[in-house]
């Protein structure tokens, strides 16, 4: 599971982009600082979902707890994605 969520998670990392744009469209009442937070969070994300997916497939073989929240983008996207590393929950 870990491997295909890692290749998943690259393959669909630009979702970040639009994703972010419509969470800060939501929040923010002048649109222009929702297009622009919107756009550099989704930059950010994007990048962030990028690298949690190549860490988890270059350490598919170690176990560890998924790095992203929610694992895959399209699981809940009205939620801003959270990353972990190798957090327990504990």
């Amino acid at each position: 599971m870990k491997i295909l969520s890692g290749v998943a998670n690259v393959a669909t990392d630009w979702m970040e982009l639009p994703k972010n744009i419509s969470l800060w469209s939501q929040r923010e009442t002048n649109e222009w600082t929702a297009l622009a937070e919107g756009v550099l969070r989704g930059i950010v994300h994007t990048a962030s979902r990028t690298g949690s997916g190549a860490l988890d497939i270059a350490t598919f073989w170690l176990p560890t707890f998924p790095t992203p929240t929610p694992l895959f983008i399209w699981e809940d996207f009205s939620q801003e994605s959270e990353y972990y590393a190798f957090w327990t929950g504990a």
